[in-house]
């Protein structure tokens, strides 16, 4: 953007230029509107209600207290739900106005480079939702009542509300940054976990002093440097867990602790367990995924040919108690759903890929008669077989959980 902006106050009053007139309304608007523009700048104060705006295809929701800026190149819309509505203050003028509010060419060439963030929606604390209500409504009545010196007072007007949004908009500026500040710091933590880390380590790392450091962290996470720090420790250290050949105090080291009781304290005040019963239960998981696999496997090998709980308990030399409660801790179904299951679905599959009768994959599938297929085949897929291979529905392939 070009630095040259000779056009300020100071420019025209000896030339004696007249901006447009200012307009300044109160509205109630709910209906949705189509997408527009205007010449003039716009300043819309929500002074109550719920809604939402679209500006230049980003929609945002507005709410009592929110301030916006609509500028020329703001295509923009304001968008309701059933029952919403909102009050509106709405300030419009010509940028020939917005001149007269700047008295030098750094301060008007600042606040036209500002006018380019994307959403120009702020939120007003209380102190100047009072202030500019008192404003407006004052405005309002000397507007209809026909008073004198009008210009001077649209010129107050606009820098006080200018005055208003960039208050709010800079306050915004900084709390973006401090999340960004705060996005790195986390990163940082992260990375560098296994050192003796320090708050003010990280405060000389990003230029800032430690109350800073430690205000940005708290604000963004809610928790303390060390809370934080002490996370991203154990999380490391569960993701060690799995690796066996790692003793549970080589796994405190690695992860930062200088001895094993601060390593034991911080595991059980975040997993509420010791590193030991949690690795002892991952190995667990394991040992049931893995004999839930093998069963799966072992009685795909038989849907043609039904096999009983006893005879695979016997090939698998395991117990039919183990089977049964392998199959419910990994799929939620005991051994005979779970199998009558695999079955339907291979069925369905050669419904769908072969030119074969019901009573044909029936057989095919280990069903003694075709009544108890199609009972529980409907089960599994809410159709009977007929009904399903007259449709032949391409559904996906069905995944056990």
């Amino acid at each position: 953007m070009t630095d040259n902006f000779p056009y300020i106050s100071g420019d025209y009053f000896s030339e004696k230029y007249q901006p447009f007139e200012l307009t300044l309304t109160n509205e109630t608007l709910f209906k949705t509107e189509k997408e527009h523009f205007r010449n003039e700048i716009e300043y819309i104060y929500v002074s109550d209600g719920l809604g939402s705006i679209e500006i230049n295809g980003a929609v945002v929701s507005i709410k009592k207290g929110d301030f916006i800026q609509l500028m020329p190149y703001h295509v923009h819309r304001f968008i309701f739900e059933k029952e919403e509505s909102i009050q509106i203050v709405k300030i419009r003028f010509s940028i020939g106005l917005l001149l007269y509010t700047s008295t030098n060419k750094k301060n008007y060439l600042k606040s036209i480079q500002s006018l380019e963030n994307s959403i120009p929606v702020v939120h007003l604390n209380e102190r100047f939702q009072r202030r500019l209500a008192f404003i407006f409504e004052e405005t309002i009545f000397d507007i209809n009542e026909g008073k004198k010196g009008l210009e001077t007072l649209y010129i107050s007007l606009i820098s006080f509300i200018s005055y208003a949004y960039y208050y709010h908009y800079n306050q915004l500026i900084e709390e973006k940054e401090k999340q960004h500040f705060g996005g790195r710091m986390l990163q940082y933590i992260q990375f560098h976990h296994q050192e003796q880390l320090t708050i003010n380590q990280v405060a000389d790392v990003f230029s800032l002093g430690a109350e800073e450091v430690k205000e940005i962290l708290y604000d963004l996470t809610g928790f303390s440097f060390t809370q934080l720090l002490n996370q991203v420790r154990i999380r490391n250290a569960v993701a060690l867990t799995q690796f066996n050949e790692l003793s549970i105090n080589q796994i405190g080291k690695i992860c930062g602790y200088q001895t094993d009781s601060a390593f034991y304290k911080q595991f059980k005040l975040l997993e509420n367990k010791t590193p030991e019963c949690y690795r002892q239960e991952i190995k667990g998981q394991e040992d049931i995924q893995s004999d839930a696999f093998e069963i799966f496997l072992f009685l795909m090998e038989y849907l043609c040919e039904p096999i009983t709980i006893n005879e695979l308990a016997k090939k698998l030399n395991f117990s039919e108690k183990k089977i049964n409660n392998r199959l419910k801790e990994a799929f939620n179904l005991n051994f005979h759903d779970f199998y009558t299951k695999l079955r339907i679905v291979a069925a369905r599959n050669l419904l769908i890929s072969m030119p074969l009768k019901v009573e044909e994959v029936a057989l095919k599938m280990g069903f003694q008669d075709r009544l108890t297929f199609s009972r529980n085949f409907k089960k599994v897929f809410g159709v009977t077989p007929s009904q399903y291979k007259k449709t032949k529905e391409e559904d996906e392939i069905l995944i056990f959980y």
